[in-house]
């Protein structure tokens, strides 16, 4: 997999599912919080604005009362209050005074360029707002109406300095900011090391499902625990004993069906074998007649004797085949498929000589051993050759080749019988699949041949045209000596 892919683990879907949702609660709480300190922040800004501008208006409204009778002149007195609270108040930036038809009366510096007349002295409330002024930068802008019992005197306008608290918000939102994203990382670091924590026997129980084989004993020990995941770990051990158990019960059907499809090509071996052991038997009886009929005729019942130990000898050899070819499997041990193919063919010489077979033999010199059991081996050739056998005619050919193909020895056995047609040809390694005569095959010798082939890590293979023959080819691993 090129690169990590979050959703496509389990650990990464936690991670997501759980770290986003831990974002998106903290930043929700974060802009919460902003948002409720900003306004707090600027409604206690906008409240001390207002609050001085309401105390400065007591003496301007005294100043125009006092104007009004004509005891002094206004702008004067008003331009001392002026000077006196810029002084008094460094956050001030700007005071303005206007009269009834929204003419400046006093201020500590002209209107910015632009600024259309006042109008708020009509409009009967105060006014503030907050804005980026082009020359004072950010203030807090107060309107406040001067008026007595109901009479309009003008307006008094104040800027009061809102920049040092709107650095302070910056800063309140970066320190904000940068606390929401240590507490994210923090809590994503805590949750990924739980999440890791709590997946760890999953990962375990990954690691062994994907080494785990039946052959190879019990495997390693995974945690165990109470709850969910501990479940799934118990299942599966449980599961991993059931698999052993059925394996072992499985190799031992399948050796009991080797085994049995051995003694069935024994059987199909009984004439043979029976004419064999019968002339040495015959020759025996009357040996032992000719010795009755002339006991004291020491040099004929010494010849006899002879006659009979060479046909007793014959008979034994003749047992001995088929015993060592009857009894079961003994372990992997180094194979000689050279050897295995004579051993095969002499017990198969009865067959050879009924049918006046014509056989060709090429067998490679240098052949190494292959990796196999020997009786196991030798139930595949036995198949192939007695289906080569039972394929052709009397008088016809049978081709048995041998040859090293790199890691593999390949046995070739080739008829020229009629061949196997297109349509059966992809069926014959089915079970109880045959094309012989009912009674003369249990459908059971090329799969048997084939399951055997595949279990010593080999294969088989057969190729065949409709009126030139087959050719079976088995390929068995070299086996490495040490």
């Amino acid at each position: 997999m090129n690169g990590f892919d979050a959703r496509s683990t389990l650990r990464g879907r936690l991670l997501l599912a759980t770290g986003g949702t831990v974002t998106l609660l903290l930043l929700t709480v974060f802009i919460a919080v902003l948002l409720t300190w900003r306004s707090r922040v600027v409604r206690d800004l906008e409240t001390s604005a207002l609050a001085v501008t309401r105390a400065f208006s007591v003496s301007v409204l005294e100043t125009l009362l006092e104007a009004d009778g004509g005891t002094i002149r206004a702008p004067e007195r008003l331009d001392d209050y002026v000077a006196h609270l810029m002084r008094d108040e460094p956050r001030v930036r700007s005071v303005r005074v206007y009269d009834p038809s929204g003419r400046l009366v006093s201020a500590s510096s002209p209107p910015d360029p632009g600024t259309p007349p006042a109008s708020a002295p009509f409009a009967g409330r105060t006014l503030t707002s907050v804005y980026n002024s082009p020359r004072w930068g950010w203030v807090v802008e107060t309107n406040l109406p001067l008026q007595t019992a109901g009479r309009p005197w003008g307006l008094l306008e104040i800027l009061y300095d809102a920049s040092r608290t709107r650095r302070e918000l910056t800063s309140l939102y970066v320190m904000l900011g940068a606390g929401t994203i240590v507490v994210v990382v923090a809590l994503l670091l805590v949750l990924h090391g739980l999440v890791v924590r709590e997946i760890r026997p999953l990962t375990a129980l990954a690691s062994v499902m994907d080494r785990f084989a039946l052959d190879s004993g019990a495997g390693p020990a995974l945690p165990e625990s109470d709850d969910e995941i501990g479940t799934v770990v118990k299942q599966f051990n449980r599961m991993r004993e059931r698999l052993a158990q059925s394996r072992a019960e499985l190799l031992s059907a399948e050796r009991e069906i080797f085994h049995a499809e051995r003694l069935a090509s024994i059987g199909r071996l009984a004439s043979g074998v029976a004419h064999e052991v019968n002339n040495p038997l015959n020759g025996i009886r009357s040996c032992l007649y000719a010795i009755r009929q002339d006991p004291d005729d020491r040099a004929q019942t010494v010849e006899y004797l002879g006659l009979i130990e060479e046909g007793i000898g014959k008979i034994e050899s003749i047992v001995q085949k088929l015993l060592g070819f009857a009894r079961k499997s003994r372990g992997n041990a180094p194979v000689d498929l050279n050897a295995e193919i004579e051993a095969v063919l002499a017990l198969l010489s009865y067959r050879l000589d009924e049918k006046s077979v014509n056989l060709r033999l090429d067998l490679a010199s240098d052949l190494p051993p292959v990796r196999g059991e020997a009786t196991l081996v030798q139930e595949v050739l036995m198949n192939l050759v007695l289906n080569a056998f039972d394929a052709i005619g009397a008088g016809g050919r049978v081709a048995i080749r041998t040859a090293v193909e790199g890691d593999f020895v390949g046995v070739y056995v080739k008829d020229d019988g009629p061949g196997i047609p297109a349509e059966d040809l992809p069926r014959i390694f089915e079970p109880f699949f045959t094309t012989k005569e009912p009674g003369k095959g249990t459908g059971l010798g090329l799969p048997v041949a084939q399951r055997i082939a595949e279990s010593q890590g080999g294969s088989i293979t057969v190729s065949s045209t409709p009126g030139s023959g087959a050719c079976f080819t088995v390929r068995l691993p070299v086996r490495e000596l040490a």
